[in-house]
């Protein structure tokens, strides 16, 4: 396979109109892209919200890759926490209050239903009782108006992980006037969001961060202003919360104005264009190359091709377990390959560098092949076709992105929806799920995407007896989410991740679990370094991080280790070899997704 990055015609990308509904469809939409442009167009100033804290317009976090529910932290006990799931009331609807920055919202209860929405922190949920069907479950929240489900955290309390919602109660209001007002407030968020662009097509609670503030602060002063000396006055409240209500009406039809104006500007300046699909090929060696010329030229594999590949690796990585034996031959290759995230230029670079797949050039790819990246279906596709053409010779494991949520949150679900469709997405999804969370090469080298267990004498039997067939998430098995999220760090033994999943563990950790399983060391990726890979804890901890230039701002190197056993059987640190390389020209495509911009 090889790539004359020359030839690649960077203007061969397709344009497309910006659609409203259709970018809503996914859960995100650039809004302040938008509103920026719709600004530089008319002259006109946009009026914006100061946000408080670290945290930036849209809401989120400076640290954008944490927990798949980006959790707020874990210093909470778990006797402070309300109760999650609490009896219906008799009066007034129940009222939840999202704890999460981000919260996703399905179509059914059900973690592996499609994503209808999400919702910000500190936006309120209206439960609708009498819409929830009688089979529901009682740990899922179901929207007001049949917008959908949210899951509420009442599987489990615990402190680390925290809450996804919390019951609601605004201060303040004495306790014979709380249904009425909860009754206002409820009023209130439904006109706001029947506001929204896609309220109708769609039914999405979905508001802008900036929006669930105003209606957050509305709500205090109305409270205030209803406060007298005697008492509580219902009447001033909902006069006050009303007019309020309008204004925040009147500023999003304004921005719907904006982004109408905008549209009509950007059609009349670049023609709508479709993309390209190559004819249908089959699943054959040779259809690889046949897909990654075509995918060099802008030109995506056929829908059914696309759809067979993924089902048909699905059903291959299904067969496998959960830490796959792997034995290289003598004097044969696996090339360890890191985090790529959709980086699907260097991925060739990097086949090009190696070579083929085969029995002695073997390829082990160690999980986070999506998200922020703008080719993330090329490479999802790609890795896929290979592991079904060269089953013996290419090998996956999973990753933290190989997940739905953070595929919702990060870009892949809005990548694949805008190049092929939600039922293509679904079937990623599947072979996902089925991904291996570990190999070990030679009996030697424990090759993981994340780290090492939060608990002492992990043994590699126990992994093998995981149910890894669920999203690694708040209902997985913790000796998973260990295994696709934790860190290395330099101090003695273990603490909290910052991510809000998985530890971070220390020299000691990992020299305790080689020696109780026979290892030379662990090979783990998960990091961006800057040089494309590091050694830890007495070179028994290797990263490798293999997209350079990570989201274009990174400026970091690409790293490869190849493990070329001399001897049967075991494989030792001095028969691991690392190479780096710089990052490959791709095609100037926008990135779709504000978040892919966050590689921290």
């Amino acid at each position: 396979m090889t790539v004359d990055t020359a030839s690649i015609p960077l203007s061969l990308h397709p344009a497309k109109d910006v659609d409203a509904s259709q970018c809503l469809s996914g859960g995100f939409f650039d809004y302040d892209e938008l509103d920026k442009a719709y600004a530089a167009l008319t002259g006109e100033a946009v009026e914006t919200v100061e946000t408080s804290g670290g945290e930036d317009e849209d809401g989120l976090d400076s640290l954008s890759e944490v927990w798949p529910g980006d959790l707020p932290g874990f210093g909470e006990v778990e006797d402070d926490l309300p109760d999650l799931v609490p009896g219906p009331m008799e009066q007034g609807p129940m009222v939840w209050e999202v704890c999460v920055l981000r919260l996703l919202v399905r179509k059914a209860p059900d973690l592996s239903a499609p994503v209808q929405g999400i919702c910000h922190e500190r936006e309120l949920l209206f439960e609708e009782h009498a819409q929830r069907p009688d089979d529901s479950p009682e740990d899922w929240l179901c929207l007001d108006g049949q917008s959908g489900y949210v899951l509420k955290d009442g599987s489990r309390k615990d402190s680390r992980l925290g809450m996804l919602v919390k019951p609601f109660k605004l201060q303040g209001v004495p306790p014979d006037y709380c249904p009425s007002v909860l009754l206002t407030l409820k009023d209130g968020w439904r006109k706001a969001r029947s506001s929204r662009p896609d309220a109708i097509h769609h039914g999405v609670p979905l508001l802008r961060p900036n929006a669930v503030g105003k209606l957050r602060q509305l709500a205090e002063d109305a409270v205030s202003a209803a406060s007298t000396c005697g008492g509580f006055d219902l009447d001033i409240f909902e006069s006050e919360y009303q007019k309020g209500v309008e204004t925040v009406r009147s500023e999003q039809g304004f921005f719907a104005q904006a982004r109408s104006l905008l549209q009509k500007a950007e059609r009349a300046a670049k023609p709508q264009s479709t993309r390209q699909y190559l004819p249908r090929f089959g699943l054959h060696q040779e259809s690889v190359h046949r897909w990654i010329e075509g995918m060099r030229q802008r030109i995506l594999p056929n829908q059914a091709d696309a759809s067979e590949v993924v089902g048909k690796a699905a059903e291959l990585l299904r067969r496998e377990e959960n830490m796959v034996k792997l034995q290289v031959p003598v004097g044969s290759t696996v090339h360890v390959v890191g985090d790529l995230h959709g980086q699907f230029w260097d991925l060739l670079h990097l086949l090009e560098m190696c070579g083929d797949p085969s029995p002695r050039n073997q390829y082990l790819f160690n999980g986070d092949f999506v998200d922020r990246g703008q080719f993330s279906v090329e490479v999802a596709f790609l890795l896929l076709a290979l592991k079904v053409c060269y089953p013996r010779a290419v090998h996956l494991n999973r990753g933290n992105h190989e997940a739905t949520r953070m595929n919702a949150l990060y870009g892949f679900l809005h990548e694949t929806e805008e190049k092929y469709s939600n039922e293509l997405f679904r079937l990623f999804s599947d072979a996902f799920t089925h991904l291996p969370l570990c190999t070990l090469v030679n009996d030697s080298v424990f090759v993981v995407h994340g780290g090492l267990s939060s608990k002492d004498g992990v043994k590699l039997s126990e992994i093998q007896q995981l149910n890894r067939l669920r999203e690694p998430d708040e209902t997985a098995d913790q000796l998973m989410l260990d295994l696709l999220w934790s860190d290395p760090m330099d101090q003695l033994g273990r603490l909290p991740s910052p991510r809000g999943g998985g530890v971070l563990f220390g020299p000691d950790v990992t020299e305790r679990f080689c020696e109780d399983n026979g290892l030379c060391c662990i090979i783990r990726s998960h990091e961006m370094k800057p040089e494309g890979f590091e050694w830890q804890h007495m070179n028994r901890c290797l990263t490798i991080f293999s997209a350079p230039n990570y989201c274009d701002v990174c400026g970091n190197l690409g790293a490869v280790c190849d493990i070329t056993p001399s001897q049967a059987r075991k494989v030792t640190v001095d028969e691991l070899h690392v190479r780096t390389f710089e990052c490959s020209p791709h095609p100037d495509e926008p990135h779709r997704v504000n978040m892919m911009f966050r590689p921290y």
